[in-house]
């Protein structure tokens, strides 16, 4: 293998210089939102998340796309401060211009959560008290003085709900009293309410019927577009992330196997893994005789730490995959991949049943 592609201790030059930051980032003039170099994190069982690092401009979408189990959640919930009890992060973020101690706890993360960076989740039963009318909680949310007049507090309920396409009457309804869609405007209005820099959205829509789905996905492109926010999409829909995100980064038993332009990623795949989940989402035009699927299951990240996360289910390991573990370098000007076969596997024919 070349020396070029041997593994560094992410964190050091040769790591930091990765596309996954550049990248993700592409357009030099929009500042960046959120960013992460070198997160880790790590529970008493070993590590979830390895040396990932990310950037989400101002105005943009960044896709983070894998199996369950990559760690996906894990990093929405770091950049948080949300993480379970017995569960650490470390590294670098910034959020604007400020740096936030990942370890920092409440102390850390208190000030800005809500405020300035915000994690909406699947099911908005988790994020909604159902003892509570949404309108105190869309209030609560938006941190509006307490001496506020009940007509002011009224008035901005319904201005919120507004803007995420539902009646004024709504703020006086329970969670409960509403439909699935509705619930998670409501939520994503409570999520909205403080006009936060940086929406981390898990799994937003999976729990919803399609036409629901793209009315909530249309509704936050709009407020993003609106207020220039960065926009962090987790997802298992290809399709969804080809469509909505800028940027991608395919995640991978908490590491990056590849990042780049969404559309590009996804078009022609710089990665094995990210070809086999291609592969096993094929489009709806498409009749096959029978469904690919990537054999095998994630590992736990510290049992690859050595070596290409993805080498026990790659069609296409040999020698090199097992003896070092590839970092992230670039594959063309806009994107990066951690293959130790690197631009040559872009040649690759990408046969359905690769």
């Amino acid at each position: 293998m070349s020396p070029s592609r041997a593994a560094t201790p992410a964190g050091s030059p040769a790591s930091a210089a990765t596309p996954t930051t550049s990248s993700a980032g592409s357009a030099p003039a929009v500042s960046s939102a959120l960013s992460t170099t070198d997160l880790r994190i790590e529970a008493a069982a070993g590590p979830i998340v390895v040396g990932v690092d990310l950037v989400v401009p101002r105005g943009r979408t960044l896709g983070v796309v894998g199996e369950s189990g990559s760690g996906k959640s894990m990093i929405a919930k770091a950049v948080t401060g949300l993480l379970p009890a017995g569960v650490r992060a470390s590294g670098r973020m910034t959020l604007g211009d400020q740096e936030i101690a990942l370890d920092g706890g409440e102390q850390s993360f208190g000030p800005v959560r809500g405020s300035r960076v915000v994690l909406l989740l699947q099911d908005p039963f988790t994020s909604l008290s159902p003892v509570h009318r949404c309108g105190s909680q869309i209030l609560a949310a938006a941190r509006i003085p307490a001496r506020s007049s009940r007509a002011a507090r009224r008035a901005l309920a319904a201005e919120r709900l507004a803007e995420v396409g539902l009646p004024a009457d709504v703020a006086d309804r329970y969670p409960f009293e509403l439909s699935g869609g509705m619930r998670q405007r409501v939520a994503i209005a409570a999520a909205l309410a403080a006009e936060p820099e940086v929406l981390l959205a898990d799994e937003p829509t999976t729990a919803l019927d399609t036409t629901t789905q793209a009315g909530i996905l249309e509704l936050l492109h709009s407020v993003q577009t609106s207020r220039q926010m960065g926009l962090v999409l987790i997802t298992h829909d290809l399709e969804l992330a080809r469509s909505t995100c800028d940027e991608l980064l395919v995640l991978y038993a908490g590491q990056v196997l590849e990042s780049g332009p969404a559309a590009q990623v996804l078009a022609t795949p710089g990665h094995p893994y990210t070809r086999a989940l291609h592969a096993a989402n094929p489009p709806l035009d498409v009749r096959l005789a029978h469904l690919p699927a990537v054999e095998g299951s994630v590992p736990r990240p510290a049992t690859v730490l050595d070596r290409c996360p993805f080498a026990a289910r790659c069609p296409h390991v040999h020698d090199e995959c097992t003896a070092e573990r590839p970092v992230l370098l670039p594959i063309t000007p806009e994107r990066s991949s951690a293959c130790v076969l690197g631009a040559e596997y872009l040649a690759i024919d990408a046969a359905p049943d690769q």
